[in-house]
């Protein structure tokens, strides 16, 4: 009943994402997979709009002034950057019985599963994952602690008691905006502002290449129209999920955000040491393994052989001395820790949690497979070469890069 509600209220604030019959285009489906998202519920084709919403009814900045002009003029007063205009601005409406954002507010979660969001006991679990994503979590967690405890709180909620409710703008409440606007708040571009759009925030993220959706939708907000206007990038039929892209986002970037993870993400990477800058810590995706591999055996044999010609058995040993340098830099992990770990307490309210970390530690056997498929080429290559001299040279890389 209350998205019923709220869908009339989008209507009435200027949504439109009808067919022309009058009839919707998409509605509000739980997915066994993804859970709630979007349904589409007719022929929809690839570049179609799905649907439009002016600008004034998503919550932001641009309607702020409009909408709760109180708290809009303590944010101007105290020149309050736009995240944080965003976070007092959903902690206000949230008790405010008169909100114009009743309906909307009124169908958002009550509990995000951001890992950020995470008790500290459950973030200890991913200490050993290869991707840094313990200490994003944990820096993170320090810095929004510190956002409200030492500058929200004592500067602008205590010094404004006739329009913020301290006891009501707590830090619960300040917990349940952060988790809102971490998980569902767009940037706009390029004011560099953050919004909340209704519906829009509705679906759920994909990338181009899974399953048979081969683009996500393209969301464009126009500031001269004043509309927020997505565009289907792919053709629907009638039951399918219709996806929108967060941004080539990394399994530590989904979890931390968002709160949960994609199989066999293509963005997934881990930090390693490269031989010549053994100081400096960079980040590598999946697909680039093969490449990073070849750049640091590369790196070993220029300057110990010039490039001459080298024998197989003095290859193999380096290869073997590499793999197992990048499986003590990039896949550390605690010995009593198995990859299938379930650690979480079991309890309903942590499940998703419990599948969120044991699906972030399987990913290290994505990093595995990549680094034992190419010493299984290599091992082809030198078979090939029946254990004859090789040079290392172009003709490697493109054997094993492609």
């Amino acid at each position: 009943q209350k998205f019923q509600v709220f869908y009339e209220w989008a209507q009435q604030e200027g949504f439109v994402g009808e067919t022309q019959d009058g009839s919707p285009k998409f509605s509000w489906y739980h997915f066994p997979d993804t859970g709630p998202g979007m349904i589409s519920l007719c022929h929809i084709q690839k570049g179609e709009l799905l649907f439009h919403l002016p600008l004034k009814a998503a919550m932001s900045a641009y309607s702020c002034p409009i909408h709760s002009p109180d708290v809009n003029s303590v944010l101007e007063k105290e020149k309050v950057e736009d995240f944080n205009r965003l976070i007092l601005l959903l902690m206000y409406e949230r008790h405010n019985p008169n909100s114009f954002w009743r309906p909307y507010l009124d169908v958002l979660p009550d509990y995000y599963h951001n890992t950020i969001l995470w008790p500290l006991s459950n973030v200890e679990h991913l200490k050993f994952s290869p991707s840094n994503i313990y200490e994003t979590i944990i820096t993170k967690k320090k810095y929004f602690k510190e956002n409200y405890e030492d500058y929200l709180l004592p500067q602008i909620i205590k010094n404004y008691p006739t329009i913020f409710n301290e006891k009501m703008l707590n830090y619960e409440t300040y917990l349940w905006a952060l988790g809102n606007v971490l998980s569902r708040a767009f940037l706009l571009e390029p004011q560099k502002n953050y919004m909340l759009v209704p519906i829009l925030d509705s679906f759920n993220h994909t990338y181009p290449d899974e399953m048979q959706i081969k683009t996500p939708p393209v969301c464009k907000f126009d500031m001269n129209s004043g509309e927020a206007r997505v565009y289907a990038s792919h053709l629907y039929e009638p039951g399918q999920q219709i996806f929108v892209c967060y941004g080539e986002k990394s399994n530590c970037q989904l979890l931390t955000d968002h709160g949960f993870v994609v199989q066999d993400n293509p963005y997934d990477y881990v930090y390693y040491r490269h031989p010549s800058t053994p100081q400096t810590m960079f980040k590598i995706t999946k697909k680039e393994i093969p490449k990073k591999l070849f750049e640091h055996l590369e790196v070993q044999l220029k300057y110990q052989n010039n490039f001459q010609p080298v024998s197989a058995e003095f290859i193999l040993t380096h290869i073997e001395m590499t793999l197992s340098e990048w499986l003590n830099s990039i896949l550390l992990i605690h010995s009593t820790l198995p990859l299938d770990y379930e650690p979480l307490e079991d309890s309903s309210d942590e499940k998703i949690s419990r599948e969120e970390v044991s699906q972030q530690l399987k990913t290290l056997r994505v990093f595995q497979m990549e680094e034992n498929k190419f010493l299984h080429r290599f091992q082809q290559l030198l078979e090939s070469k029946s254990l004859a001299s090789i040079r290392f040279d172009f003709e490697w890389k493109q054997y094993f890069i492609g």
